[in-house]
């Protein structure tokens, strides 16, 4: 069952890629814990 939220390691891909957003939502969610 897909979610519409992107999960972290899906985020992580993307930030490996070179999305420089991507690694800022990552750093979001962990500040959030």
């Amino acid at each position: 069952m897909a979610t519409a939220e992107t999960s972290d390691e899906q985020i992580v891909e993307r930030a490996l890629a070179g999305d420089v957003d991507a690694f800022g939502e990552i750093v979001r969610r962990w500040e959030r814990r």
